[in-house]
């Protein structure tokens, strides 16, 4: 073996080494390459994939958006879906006092937070619902006027709310020249409004 080994002229075969050397290197990166290339096919395909399955969601619910465009268009305009309209109760309250004219009126309204099922029943783990509590103290010549002063409220203020405690106390007001009834009332109240999820999306986008 090693007789013939030596019996090789191994300088007229230095051409053939050489090609030999370079195909193997060309496709050894030939086969780098190949790899490369097919993984970055794979990622392609799998975020195409994704992509098409997001835009099929998003279809979708295009499609109930529009479907359900006009409740939601009601919705908003009604102050139930959006930022609450804190300044718009103030409004409602003060403008029926001065129209009944009660003796008296306080109201006080407390931060705007989310509205938690250990706090309250309207809760939701899908949107996100927040909550104004407000203090309303009246008061009244009449116990009437009470009533009459939330059905105002709820006919003409944006937003939902829900009476959370409410009572009426007699009292005694002394006129010029007789003793005449009088009524304190005091009512606590949770305002409700949901937050309008396309304020995020992204501008251009319509129903």
């Amino acid at each position: 073996m090693n007789d013939l080994l030596k019996s090789i002229n191994w300088r007229q075969h230095t051409i053939s080494f050489i090609c030999i050397f370079i195909s193997l290197t060309v496709f050894s990166v030939s086969i780098w390459f190949f790899i490369k290339e097919k993984n970055k096919l794979s990622q392609v395909e799998m975020a195409l994939s994704q992509q098409k399955s997001i835009n099929d969601t998003a279809e979708q619910s295009v499609l109930q958006l529009r479907n359900y465009y006009n409740e939601y268009k009601l919705f908003k305009e009604s102050g139930l879906i959006g930022d609450p309209p804190r300044l718009e109760w103030a409004e409602v309250l003060l403008e029926k006092y001065y129209d009944i004219k009660i003796p008296g009126l306080y109201f006080m309204l407390s931060p705007t937070g989310l509205s938690k099922p250990d706090d309250t029943f309207f809760t939701s783990d899908i949107i996100e619902i927040k909550k104004t509590p407000m203090q309303i103290n009246f008061n009244l010549l009449h116990e009437g006027d009470f009533y009459f002063y939330l059905r105002h409220l709820h006919q003409q203020a944006k937003g939902q709310f829900n009476v959370e405690e409410c009572k009426i106390l007699r009292s005694h007001m002394q006129a010029e020249e007789s003793l005449t009834k009088s009524f304190s009332g005091e009512c606590k109240i949770l305002w409700f409004s949901l937050t309008d999820i396309s304020a995020s999306w992204p501008q251009g986008i319509e129903l």
